[in-house]
C-alpha cells in the first residue's frame, strides 16, 4: 500500500504523531502486526524518525494522556510467531489530560483544519478524529491506531502544546532545582540548597534541571557530534531535514544518583559545561 498524500513531508510547522490505544503499557513503543492487507494506520510507522514527537490517547480514559518522543526508526520484530513493525519510544511524559469531550468542545475549529488540509493535499489527511456531520452528532475519535495531527490541532490545547514544546526542548515538565551530586561539603549555600531541593524531594517532583539556553549553546559549539561515535545527523539526513542538528544532551552524573547523594545528606552544585555530553540515540 502506499499513501495518497504524505502532507507532513512538505508541512511548514510541526506535526505530531498520534497513538490511540487502549494498552496498559502507553509510551514504551509504537507496534502493529503485519499482514497482507495493511492498513495504512499500520503502515504509517514506517514513516516516523528519531526526535519525532508522540501525542498518546487513551481509549480507556477517553483522553489524551501523555507525550512522547520516537527513539528508533522502526524494527520488524517476530511475536508469537507473527511479524510486528515497532517503533520504540523514550521521554515519556504523562500530561494533564485534555479528554475527548474537550476535544469536541473545538468541533469547529478542529473541521477547519482538516478542510484546509483537505484542500492543501487533495486528499486523506490520516487525522485520528471526525467532526460532527448531519449524521455523526458529535466529533468522534476515530477506529485508528497510529494516525498524524499538525500544528494548528495543537494550538487549540494549551496544556497539550506546552507538554510538546517542553519535551521538544529537552525539558522536564515539572519545575526543579539546577542540581548535581557531589560530597564536598564546602559549597557555598550549600545548606540552603540542599534544603531547597529537599522540599521537592518531600513533593515527589523531579527537581534536577539545566537552563535550556545552556543545552542549545553547548550543542551547537559542539557542533551537533555525538562524542560517543561521533555519529552526526546532518550526515545522514543532509541539510534539507529537521532532524540535521538533532543530538541529545546528557548528565555524566545520573539524575537519580544526584537525588539518592542529596537524601542521604549530600550537597549540591550548579550544572558546569564539562557536566554535560552530547550523545546520539544509538
Amino acid at each position: 500500500m502506499k499513501f495518497e498524500n504524505a502532507w507532513w513531508r512538505t508541512y511548514s510547522k510541526p506535526y505530531y504523531w498520534f497513538e490511540v490505544t487502549r494498552r496498559d503499557d502507553i509510551g514504551e513503543n509504537l507496534e502493529a502486526r503485519l499482514n497482507n492487507k495493511e492498513n495504512w494506520t499500520h503502515l504509517i510507522l514506517k514513516y516516523m524518525y528519531p526526535g519525532d514527537l508522540v501525542i498518546h490517547y487513551d481509549t480507556n480514559l477517553k483522553a489524551i494522556v501523555g507525550v512522547s518522543e520516537v527513539k528508533n526508526e522502526y524494527k520488524i520484530v517476530s511475536k508469537n510467531n507473527k511479524r510486528h513493525r515497532v517503533v520504540k519510544l523514550n521521554n515519556y511524559s504523562k500530561i494533564q489530560k485534555v479528554t475527548l469531550h474537550q476535544i469536541q468542545k473545538k468541533n469547529d475549529k478542529i473541521k477547519d483544519i482538516i478542510e484546509d488540509l483537505k484542500k492543501r493535499s487533495k486528499s486523506k489527511t490520516y487525522f485520528p478524529v471526525s467532526p460532527s456531520t448531519s449524521k455523526r452528532k458529535s466529533l468522534s475519535v476515530n477506529q485508528v491506531y497510529a494516525c498524524i495531527v499538525n500544528q494548528n490541532f495543537v494550538d487549540l490545547f494549551p496544556k497539550l502544546n506546552e507538554a510538546l514544546n517542553s519535551l521538544r526542548e529537552g525539558k522536564k515538565l515539572r519545575k526543579s532545582t539546577i542540581i548535581i551530586n557531589t560530597n564536598s561539603s564546602d559549597v557555598p549555600g550549600g545548606e540552603i540548597l540542599e534544603k531547597k531541593v529537599q522540599k521537592h524531594i518531600d513533593k515527589e517532583v523531579e527537581f534536577i534541571k539545566t537552563k535550556q539556553t545552556i543545552i542549545n549553546n553547548l550543542k551547537k559549539e559542539r557542533k551537533y557530534k555525538c562524542e560517543g561515535c561521533g555519529l552526526k545527523f546532518e550526515n545522514i539526513y543532509g541539510n534539507y531535514n529537521k532532524l540535521k542538528n538533532f543530538i541529545e544532551a546528557h548528565h555524566i552524573i545520573p539524575k537519580e544518583l544526584a537525588k539518592k547523594n542529596l537524601k542521604t545528606g549530600g550537597r549540591g552544585r550548579k550544572v558546569k559545561e564539562k557536566d554535560i555530553v552530547m550523545l546520539c540515540s544509538n
